[in-house]
């Protein structure tokens, strides 16, 4: 995640944009004042009034009006475009990316709501009766619930670079986290955007051009600013509006948007078409945004009540509050415009018309309200943000870092989260096509092992997060050794919460100490789960099932499985964004004193639970989500460790490689006199050797060694790190 205060720094963002804005902003603003020396702009306020919702018998959902399609709807007037205001920033090229924010939270499942009444359009534009539509309550399980980490700060670059892994259905997916001073954080593939004027808070909503190559964001008075290839296409500043301003949608060619404010007035710009208004219609509560139709004939303004009014060719499919009355914070659109999602500040997720349900927060403990709400561009996933910057991610919505480490200070909090897509054209292995602002490259799959990679006799080093110059640095220490055949790298140093923030820097110290693709290799941290807000998140739902549908005594093995489960399927998802690819990857389980329950204890240093059982369970967790993706899983530990911490548990499947720990110190590495040489280490490889004070052999998990690691003991380590031998 890279950080931008955004009156220094934007960021892109791309296609099928999904966007929110707070409610809690938009209900305390005073009204808005226009900013003195702004540039008058004339905009086309026309309002058409759809018919005043019907109260249904139930107390959660209201009859969606429909208007009809106006003329100016279909032929969009191009008097309601301005082409000058003094409000826009100017935009400039990428630069130095700032501090990045750390990894959030992903949310447990909730149940869908029932859906409202639903209010379609006939063919010659009137309102037809609305008929009253249910929507089961079922819950959907995510293929996987990926949690979050911690990211570091990220390096300089004068262009972003995005990398396309075969199987990625050839999107780049990426988002931005909008703050409501301005700052704007970019993550996964969203680019960054030079600003060189500063902002007026308070912002409120964002838009991103399709194709990511630029965006809007507007604040409460009707300021917008734009930035990379966003045009200026006018703003609402010193118009005769009413309410504060909330949303803003953008057309499918980023060539207009509309803007909203919280009495229901819309205006249009560019070649967005008006098609009607709320402005006199009977509002529950205010308006809180506005979305566009996928096809840019219509759009939906919702209020925070739940009342949705359908314009132009977007249809009513339902609406109302949350399950505990809570209000609308955001709204998000199906690809093919046949459904919604309507989010909730409690967390709740209600899905209408063809939108299926992935999960809510509902039932999650939040630290602060839901502030923002997307959906990706596929309609297969969406994200929930706190004011805070914990992020929750459900079905198939990347994790690409939250703010929960390095939150908002109060009174900022987040305004809005906006998605992106960018559509890769096919193109052949290794072949790479440059802009004047992202290189995007193709990766041809990694071959599978068959055997074991390493040189015999080779020595290399681990690294991890504590080779970073400093906590949270994308930068890794100046020291690290000239030459390394072996390097394995540590791409998360706990399950749920903890990311190696220079991974990329530590991956391009291989590459030149000579480690190669065969001598690389990764691991994981890895502990049971505890108590944490991260970690409950983490383990509800998955492979092994939604735990708390199923008896208590199946429970906790549930959220031990899933745990490493997800757990793993976050770290490799965060190593392919980072650039760090290996066919190898491995399970770092090390840490005897044990928590006195079923769960970890970080603050006392107790890494797994006193039920080996359970640790077990997150192992294989683990184990299997990674072999999903082609890779062979080794085990790191010692063979007196390991069983008191998994009980002796053999891995199912194929038989693991090992890095065995703790071996004697020989020279080489090491230059003390005295020492043996690696010959020393045959009966180690062998799996015929013991630990002093055992009679044990330094096997364990059932598996063959592969790599030891002469641990530091009272000889200081060469370079200050773990030296490592292959067998």
């Amino acid at each position: 995640m890279r950080r931008a205060f955004g009156l220094r720094r934007p960021r892109r963002a791309a296609v099928a944009v999904a966007l929110s804005s707070l409610a809690w902003l938009a209900t305390t603003l005073a009204p808005p004042t226009p900013a003195s020396g702004a540039a008058s702009t004339t905009t086309s306020t026309t309002t058409t009034s759809p018919p005043v919702p019907t109260s249904t018998s139930s107390s959660t959902t209201t009859t969606v009006p429909t208007a009809p399609l106006s003329l100016s709807c279909r032929a969009p007037a191009t008097s309601a475009t301005t082409t000058a205001t003094g409000t826009s920033a100017t935009s400039g090229t990428s630069g130095t990316r700032g501090t990045s924010g750390t990894s959030g939270t992903s949310g447990t499942s909730g149940t869908s709501g029932t859906s409202g009444t639903a209010a379609s359009t006939s063919s010659l534009g009137a309102p037809e009766q609305p008929a009253t539509t249910t929507t089961s309550s079922t819950l959907a399980l995510p293929p996987s619930t990926l949690a979050a980490g911690t990211s570091g700060t990220s390096g300089t670059s004068g262009t972003a670079t995005t990398t396309t892994i075969p199987g990625a259905g050839g999107v780049l997916f990426g988002y931005y986290l909008v703050e409501s001073n301005g700052s704007v954080v970019n993550d996964g593939s969203a680019a960054a955007f030079t600003i060189t004027k500063k902002m007026v808070p308070l912002v409120v909503a964002g838009a991103v051009v399709p194709g990511d190559t630029g965006y809007w964001l507007l604040t409460s008075r009707g300021n917008l600013y734009n930035f990379g290839s966003a045009i200026d296409y006018g703003s609402p500043l010193r118009t005769h509006h009413l309410g504060t301003y909330v949303g803003i949608a953008t057309t499918p060619d980023g060539k207009g948007f509309l803007v909203a404010t919280t009495k229901g007035s819309v205006e249009h710009y560019g070649d967005a078409p008006f098609c009607g208004s709320p402005v006199h219609a009977k509002l529950d509560g205010h308006v809180a945004g506005i979305v566009d139709t996928p096809d840019g004939n219509g759009y939906w303004v919702y209020t925070s009540g739940g009342q949705v009014f359908a314009y132009g060719d977007a249809h009513g499919y339902g609406g109302g509050v949350g399950p505990a009355h809570s209000p609308v914070i955001g709204m998000a659109a199906t690809p093919d415009g046949h459904g919604y999602w309507l989010a909730y500040n409690d967390g709740a997720v209600r899905q209408f018309g063809d939108a299926p349900f992935f999960g809510s927060a509902a039932h999650h403990r939040l630290r602060s309200p839901i502030a923002a709400f997307a959906a990706n561009s596929q309609g297969t996933g969406y994200w929930l943000i706190e004011a805070d910057g914990t992020m929750f991610q459900y079905g198939n919505a990347p994790f690409y870092g939250s703010l929960v480490h390095h939150p908002p200070k109060p009174p900022v909090r987040i305004a809005a989260i906006l998605a992106t897509a960018i559509v890769e054209q096919p193109s052949p292995p290794s072949t790479s096509s440059t802009s004047s602002t992202t290189t995007t490259t193709t990766l041809p799959p990694l071959p599978p092992l068959t055997g074991d990679p390493f040189a015999h006799g080779a020595i290399g080093y681990d690294i991890s997060n504590f080779q970073c110059q400093k906590p949270g640095s994308s930068l890794a220490q100046a020291k690290l050794p000239v030459v390394s055949g072996i390097a394995v790298l540590q791409v998360a140093g706990w399950l749920d919460n903890s990311k190696n923030s220079c991974l990329s820097a530590e991956v391009s110290w291989a590459e030149r100490a000579g480690a190669g693709t065969r001598g690389l290799s990764l691991y994981i941290f890895m502990n049971s789960p505890d108590n944490s807000t991260s970690a409950t998140a983490q383990d509800a739902a998955g492979p092994a099932g939604a735990c708390a549908l199923l008896a208590n005594t199946a429970q906790p093995a549930c959220r031990a499985y899933n745990y490493g489960y997800n757990g793993a399927r976050n770290a490799y998802s965060y190593a392919t964004t980072e650039g760090a690819r290996s066919s190898l990857w491995w399970l770092d389980v090390e840490g005897a004193a044990l928590a006195s329950g079923d769960f970890s204890n970080f603050s006392a240093g107790q890494y797994w639970s006193a039920n080996s059982v359970l640790n077990a369970d997150t192992i294989q967790g683990a184990i299997d989500a990674l072999r999903a993706e082609g890779i062979t899983v080794g085990i790191y530990s010692t063979s007196e460790q390991y069983a008191k911490i998994t009980g002796n548990y053999v891995p199912r499947g194929s038989r693991v490689p090992l890095w065995v720990a703790g071996v004697p110190w020989t020279s080489p590495p090491y230059g003390e006199k005295g020492l043996p040489s690696t010959a020393a280490l045959t009966a180690w490889c062998a799996g015929t050797a013991h630990y002093a004070n055992s009679t044990a052999s330094d096997l364990f998990a059932g598996g063959v060694p592969w790599l030891l690691q002469e641990t530091p003991g009272v000889l200081p380590s060469p370079d200050g790190i773990d030296p490592d031998y292959a067998c």
